[in-house]
């Protein structure tokens, strides 16, 4: 392969130990705090179930920073803080405890080593820069040509629209589709999603899941088990 696209969240990064709340006490120590956090995080609740419950159904992306700056203004909650400033308090507080998966390092130089050119394609209300500051922090945004962030172009896997964006991404690379592998652990988001669009597929499938049809090229329980099949 000469292109390959990772999915991030459980397929390269463990997720691990994210939590809203601490990050919206690191946002609100930013403020003024004229409104006890009590108040501002039972607001910020029911606005996130709104914003992306409504998101989630359309398979649209919400903008964090916008996110969080439109919600401070609804409640008046003072502050000299842009977008994107928000968004980096809340996501490097949110992702403090976040690491990367077992064999997500070896699968990278594998590919690194070949000569592939590697591009994430997240599922993420964090910008793109963002992401990969979160992915420098963790040693791996090295590895990567592009990072894709659903929260860039504002729609989610597994609608078809990000798959095109991300192939046509590719091709500035003069990768041909036949030449392009999709990498990821989610069923229908990744798996479905990437081969609706015509790409070959590894199904990132960690815990073993059992399906009646599986539609993936390849399905492999870890990292160790793809680079053995694609030496063959």
């Amino acid at each position: 392969m000469n292109g390959v696209f990772f999915d991030l969240g459980k397929t390269l990064l463990d997720n691990y130990g994210y939590d809203q709340k601490d990050a919206m006490i690191a946002v609100y120590k930013q403020t003024d705090k004229n409104i006890p956090f009590s108040v501002v995080y039972e607001k910020y609740q029911e606005y996130h179930k709104e914003k992306f419950g409504e998101a989630k159904v359309l398979l649209t992306e919400v903008k964090l920073g916008k996110f969080l700056y439109d919600l401070l203004e609804k409640i008046n909650l003072k502050h000299s803080l842009t977008e994107d400033e928000l968004e980096k308090i809340y996501f490097f507080e949110m992702t403090k405890y976040e690491g990367i998966l077992e064999g997500s390092v070896d699968i990278l130089k594998y590919f690194k080593d070949n000569n592939a050119i590697i591009i994430a394609v997240s599922n993420s209300c964090i910008s793109s820069k963002n992401l990969l500051l979160g992915m420098n922090k963790l040693g791996i945004g090295y590895y990567f040509n592009e990072v894709i962030s659903s929260a860039d172009i504002l729609i989610r896997k597994p609608k078809l629209e990000i798959f095109e964006y991300a192939i046509s991404k590719m091709k500035e690379y003069n990768v041909e589709k036949d030449n392009m592998l999709f990498i990821g652990n989610d069923y229908n988001c990744d798996v479905i999603g990437a081969k609706n669009a015509g790409l070959k597929v590894v199904w990132y499938n960690a815990g073993e899941i059992q399906k009646e049809s599986i539609i993936a090229d390849y399905n492999v329980k870890n990292y160790q088990e793809l680079i053995n099949i694609l030496k063959r």
